[in-house]
């Protein structure tokens, strides 16, 4: 699954590899694979201004997920309650509540992970 842009998924993405460059304020309840990346794309000060008046577009500017489950993940601006799988990169802007992982875990600096566990053992 490749995808760009701005999108709401009620429900899930569940792909064995999942690119997403998001523009603004995006969300999937679920997003499973065996590789994922999710970044926001670079845009100007005057498409987030534009972007910021639309009322039903108010879900912030980051790409929101109840739970990413994934054996290897690199994600950036991404807010979610749970990040779950083997190797995961939390980037910048990310803020998760929990992040449950088996082989190795790297936090950037300006990322939020409020809680840790290393599944295993």
């Amino acid at each position: 699954f490749t995808g760009s842009g701005s999108f709401q998924i009620g429900g899930g993405i569940n792909a064995e590899n999942i690119d997403i460059k998001y523009v603004y304020g995006s969300g999937a309840e679920e997003i499973c694979g065996e590789n994922i990346k999710i970044w926001k794309e670079t845009t100007s000060g005057a498409v987030e201004f534009i972007m910021d008046l639309i009322p039903w577009r108010h879900t912030g500017r980051h790409l929101h997920c109840r739970l990413l489950e994934v054996d290897t993940v690199t994600i950036e601006n991404v807010k979610a309650d749970t990040v779950r799988g083997g190797l995961i990169v939390i980037g910048p802007e990310c803020d998760i509540e929990l992040v449950e992982y088996h082989y190795s875990l790297e936090v950037y600096p300006g990322a939020v992970v409020r809680k840790t566990v290393k599944l295993g053992e």
